[in-house]
């Protein structure tokens, strides 16, 4: 009871937005321009939120790749630049991209998932879980975890724990959740939303098969199956305002914000 029929986002101030890439890496000349500062990865091994900051701090940063190594040892956090996400490889398993969006006005990547670091839905803490399957049985990648999910007809959400171990249970599946009430105190449990949620029967309880129809709720969390970025949007200031990938897929598909292309005027009002 209380629980809504798709992921409730409301009440939580989001000031940029992350969106995330099963198995995929980036690096210069497959995907992503030079080093930032020269390194390829950052030293020590990194929590989710503490690699985003270190994205957060470097103005030309667009997307970070973590590697999950299973082990707390091992430098685990890549900052990338100039992000072209269809030259990336899609195959590397243990690693995943995550998107920056400093772009208020920008959508997320079709396929994407919306992720939140530091971030625990959990029953009595925010999530309805899939029942069975808050954990699943196993150590779970990223991409089994998604694919869990995927394939499971009330999933939603899900939460990931990274165990540094690779042997303890650490997928969570979610039916719904309510943002505001998840926990935010362990910073090993990172939470994902998938791309269109499945909404639930209106009781939102236990027993009683989900609708099968989708939800359009996903809109508001910027998801497009049609569109990466709005290319109207911030136009005028595109040189400086727009990020490189942003830049680059309005050039190619709509060619607005080419690289030394001046925006065009505004239509007068009639």
């Amino acid at each position: 009871p209380g629980m809504p029929l798709v992921p409730d986002l409301s009440g939580v101030r989001q000031d940029v937005a992350w969106w995330s890439f099963h198995s995929t890496n980036c690096w210069p000349h497959g995907g992503s321009g030079p080093f930032i500062d020269g390194r390829d990865v950052l030293d020590d091994h990194m929590d989710m939120h503490v690699c985003e900051r270190e994205c957060l701090s470097k103005p030309e940063c667009e997307a970070v790749v973590w590697h999950d190594t299973k082990d707390a040892v091992r430098g685990n956090c890549f900052l990338r630049q100039q992000v072209k996400l269809w030259e990336c490889k899609h195959d590397m398993q243990a690693f995943n991209l995550r998107l920056l969006n400093r772009d208020p006005d920008a959508r997320g990547p079709p396929g994407a998932w919306r992720a939140f670091s530091s971030t625990r839905c959990a029953e009595g803490h925010g999530g309805l879980p899939v029942a069975g399957k808050a954990p699943v049985h196993d150590h779970k990648l990223l991409r089994q975890c998604m694919h869990l999910c995927n394939e499971d007809s009330e999933c939603n959400a899900i939460v990931l724990q990274d165990t540094r171990d690779g042997s303890t249970n650490n997928c969570y599946l979610l039916r719904s959740l309510i943002l505001a009430e998840c926990a935010t105190d362990d910073p090993s449990f990172n939470l994902w939303l998938r791309p269109v949620f499945r909404t639930l029967p209106p009781s939102g309880g236990a027993g009683g098969a989900p609708s099968p129809s989708l939800s359009v709720a996903a809109a508001s969390v910027g998801v497009s199956s049609a569109v990466h970025f709005d290319c109207d949007a911030g136009l005028a200031q595109a040189a400086l305002g727009w990020s490189s990938m942003k830049k680059d897929w309005c050039c190619q598909h709509f060619h607005r914000g080419c690289r030394g292309q001046s925006p065009s005027p505004s239509p007068s009002p009639s």
